[in-house]
């Protein structure tokens, strides 16, 4: 709901840090449609671009303490802001209705301890005047992005690389690890980014910072397996249920239009069911449909979500996407993922909040039930015993990356096993079952760093917010916590959430298998987006010195000298073709790869 950028230096003037905090933020304003607030002192330039949901008529969006010692920038919101506004009101002044305001008195009243009370999805930063130093702060899930950088001039952050890019071009050199990394999982885990030195604050992490660069950084919240103290199933069911349907209410904003991304699903059918009870007037949904041909048709998800759509009542709309719409949105669709992703439907998510933006400011989604309830089919490994767990979205072994790169790329390239991914609270997890182990390996990498990223990026690239009721952390908390038998009944998937589900949803919709979102990617790179593909490949990234000729040109030949339609020769392929475009769109356009 908001751009937020920032310079720590004592090497620029108040005027300097002006004039490239307000360009930062300019490259924002998707972000930020309704307003921009600045600030430069001798120290410190801060800007925000905010989309006006909480108190749409206050203005400025930095926000300083009643003595002018403590401000504040920030992108997101606190759900439940008004209660902590009431414990605060006797002790503090509010010249405001925002929850901008709430989260800066609430740090100058409490400290770190602070963000235990915040429910919400945010990232914000904080500047101590008298002390001559800021923090940066994350939501606990990841919901909210924030990039930070050291330069020459200073320290910088940014809630999006391109702000960065546009003011320090410098900062636009590959990082070969992350390539690597890249390849192995078609998004870059971790705190690294695709460029070398920059840098996304983790989830649940704050950080100090001054001029010379990040001081101290720390996790306030992490993954863990409470104690639920013994409850039987009844009970848990009843606690889950609660959870969820308190997390879609603090989702639906008072202020500004919604609707729901229903792709007829158990997850967004559930919440559409949620938000539908909770309101008089009929909700809006929305959905992606493949129209014209057969072959596309048979992936279309809309039988399901009008079946949904029809019992709920709501004002449903289609989108119709086409392969070539689907092929034009992509530049577009990396310029604001900023990095390479490997993750076929980004593009179509883009379009489709494009859509709904004219109906609804925003959006409610279904993400993180299946990394949380085990929907994926790969987690029953995880009940029975298997083990060496890679993660979601895995694409390239190490041998097979080896036999595929340039000698010089390899040489280039300090390479560690990127084969398994680490988590920062490994040996923590080491104790769990495998069934959570894999969960929590998903939850801080497969959902953060790819399925919250595409969120975020596509929502805000349209001037829309999608929320994420089933990350509330309550349900978060509720949901590692709970035995496996709970998630994997026989060969059950997400058995709580179907539970959960059935006082609202018809029992064909609940019991319905997990399907993932069916774009038809393989019929359309083999059909009539077959000449684009090819000639990005063969013409574009095999001469980016990435890959070995040989083993290139053989890999684009093998996938497309039949109609075989196969998941994972498709996503090799295409995350390929990102590669290519993200290297066109940002690496020609602010730098240079290395090695050259």
């Amino acid at each position: 709901m908001c751009g937020i950028v920032g310079i720590c230096s004592q090497k620029l003037s108040p005027e300097e840090k002006k004039r490239l905090v307000s360009r930062m933020a300019a490259s924002m304003v998707h972000r930020g449609p309704d307003g921009t607030s600045v600030y430069a002192d001798g120290d410190i330039g801060l800007a925000v671009s905010r989309l006006a949901i909480v108190d749409r008529n206050y203005e400025e969006q930095i926000f300083w303490n009643e003595n002018k010692t403590l401000g504040i920038v920030f992108n997101g919101e606190i759900f439940n802001y008004s209660d902590i506004r009431r414990q605060l009101s006797k002790h503090h002044h509010f010249a405001s209705r925002t929850d901008t305001e709430v989260a800066l008195h609430a740090f100058e009243e409490y400290g770190i301890p602070a963000f235990d009370k915040f429910s919400g999805d945010y990232a914000f930063a904080l500047w101590d005047r008298t002390k001559r130093q800021g923090m940066l702060v994350r939501d606990r899930i990841g919901v909210k992005p924030l990039y930070y950088a050291k330069v020459e001039q200073g320290f910088v952050f940014a809630s999006e690389i391109k702000a960065l890019l546009l003011c320090f071009p410098e900062l636009a050199h590959l990082d070969e690890q992350s390539l690597y990394d890249y390849l192995s999982y078609r998004f870059v885990p971790g705190e690294k980014t695709i460029f070398r030195a920059i840098y996304r604050l983790r989830p649940g992490t704050w950080l100090t910072f001054a001029q010379h660069g990040c001081t101290v950084s720390q996790r306030y919240w992490k993954f863990s397996r409470s104690n639920l103290s013994p409850k039987d199933e009844a009970e848990l069911l009843n606690m889950g249920r609660e959870l969820i349907v308190q997390a879609v209410h603090t989702r639906i904003p008072k202020e500004v239009d919604y609707g729901v991304l229903l792709s007829g699903g158990l997850d967004s059918s559930l919440i559409s069911a949620l938000v539908a009870q909770s309101q008089q007037r009929p909700l809006h949904t929305f959905s992606i449909v493949f129209l014209g041909d057969k072959r596309f048709e048979a992936h279309s998800e809309h039988p399901y979500s009008r079946l949904v759509a029809k019992a709920l009542g709501t004002l449903h709309a289609e989108v119709p996407v086409t392969p070539e719409q689907f092929r034009d949105a992509c530049p577009r669709t990396i310029m604001h993922i900023e990095e390479p992703l490997g993750d076929p439907p980004t593009a179509l998510l883009g379009i489709l909040c494009a859509f709904a933006h004219n109906s609804a400011t925003v959006l409610l989604s279904g993400e993180g039930a299946d990394e949380l309830c085990a929907g994926y089919p790969v987690y029953a490994r995880g009940r029975s015993g298997k083990q060496n767990y890679t993660g979601m979205g895995h694409l390239l072994t190490d041998a097979e990356k080896c036999s595929l790169l340039s000698a010089e790329f390899l040489t280039a390239l300090q390479r560690k096993d990127s084969s398994t991914l680490t988590l920062p609270q490994a040996e923590e997890v080491q104790s769990w079952d495998l069934l959570h182990q894999m969960l929590s390996i998903d939850c801080q990498n497969w959902l953060v760093d790819d399925l919250l990223l595409k969120a975020d990026k596509m929502s805000m690239m349209s001037s829309t917010e999608i929320r994420v009721p089933y990350l509330d952390h309550r349900f978060v908390e509720f949901a590692f916590s709970l035995p496996s038998s709970l998630k994997i009944r026989g060969s059950e998937s997400k058995y709580i959430l179907r539970k959960i589900a059935e006082p609202y949803l018809p029992a064909s919709i609940i019991q319905q298998q997990k399907r993932g979102f069916p774009l038809p990617l393989g019929a359309w790179l083999k059909g009539p987006l077959r000449a684009w593909a090819k000639e990005l490949l063969l013409s574009g990234l095999l001469k980016r010195g990435y890959f070995h000729v040989p083993s290139f040109q053989k890999l684009v030949d093998t996938y497309f000298k039949d109609d075989a339609d196969e998941y994972l020769p498709n996503h090799i392929i295409w995350s390929m073709l990102v590669l290519e475009l993200f290297h066109q769109i940002f690496l020609e356009k602010y730098g240079r790869p290395s090695p050259p």
